[in-house]
């Protein structure tokens, strides 16, 4: 599978936290809506009972995603690291650990990240990627699950 990667380099271009969130938010609704097309064409695939039985699990929504966000080389608080699923937002200003509930296959996570230092973020379910390393600065990822 190919990993597809937008990079907007805004560095010419002042955007409020307001603007950049709007920004963002839109690009997000975007991929989404388009994931969702894509997983509903794919053909039924024929799996073990076992296998069977894991992602109509997952397709009900009852899996659980943590994430874990580590914070080198900064102060806590000096950095930010926002995750949004299903409309759900959820902030850390330090090292620490995010969860969704009810996280189902084909949706995503968006990461958004302000650190002075790096940021490492780790999920604990199946998705692509199942980690992100960012150097200090302003990023925007997302985590597709799986």
């Amino acid at each position: 599978m190919t990993k597809n990667k937008v990079v907007l380099d805004l560095e010419k271009i002042n955007l409020t936290d307001r603007q950049l969130h709007s920004l963002n938010k839109s690009i997000h609704k975007v991929v989404a809506a388009r994931l969702k097309t894509i997983t509903a064409a794919r053909p039924k695939k024929t799996y073990r009972k076992a296998a069977y039985t894991e992602l109509r699990m997952a397709a009900a929504g009852s899996m659980t995603a943590q994430l874990s966000v580590t914070f080198t080389n900064t102060i806590p608080g000096d950095s930010s690291l926002t995750a949004i699923y299903n409309g759900e937002s959820q902030t850390l200003t330090q090292s620490g650990t995010l969860t969704f509930h009810n996280v189902k296959h084909g949706d995503t996570i968006l990461v958004q990240d302000y650190s002075l230092g790096d940021t490492a973020v780790n999920i604990d379910i199946s998705a692509d990627p199942t980690q992100m390393n960012f150097t200090p600065g302003h990023h925007v990822d997302q985590f597709l699950i799986s």
